[in-house]
């Protein structure tokens, strides 16, 4: 175990790429899907739920300088570009606004997964499916665009 893992950070940072690996087949599966705004929301109601479901891996690696961003750049850009994919071919079917942009798709996947974790509920409770839906609520396609 040492000899692959020399301190308990690499374990537990390798552990967290391979469930980023893990999402973004999941991305690319959902990427050929015939209703894209359908795959966009399923998506992203996994990586909430999946945020939650790895809140002890998240309490892990709170004790780390771990950032996937950092750590693992090509799992983060896979990621990225799967997402993006997904958010592309929502946005074409007119299914997401259509000024949202991927970094800020990211820090809003980011923010509400706090946000859940700040409130302390489970991604399958009332309150969580609430909060989730504003999220939800602010992708949908807008006819008037705010900068």
């Amino acid at each position: 175990m040492h000899r692959h893992f020399p301190a308990k950070q690499n374990l537990i940072a390798a552990v967290a790429i391979g469930r980023v690996d893990q999402i973004v087949e999941q991305a690319r599966n959902l990427a050929t899907a015939d209703d894209p705004g359908a795959a966009f929301r399923s998506q992203l109601s996994q990586m909430l739920a999946d945020a939650d479901d790895t809140a002890p891996l998240k309490s892990a690696l709170a004790g780390t300088d771990l950032d996937i961003r950092t750590a693992a750049p090509e799992a983060a850009a896979a990621l990225r570009d799967a997402v993006g994919l997904l958010l592309l071919r929502a946005q074409d079917a007119g299914a997401i606004r259509a000024d949202l942009n991927i970094d800020e798709l990211m820090a809003l996947v980011a923010g509400t997964c706090h946000t859940l974790q700040y409130a302390g509920v489970n991604a399958k409770s009332h309150q969580a499916q609430r909060l989730t839906a504003v999220l939800f609520d602010g992708l949908r396609p807008t006819t008037e665009h705010r900068t």
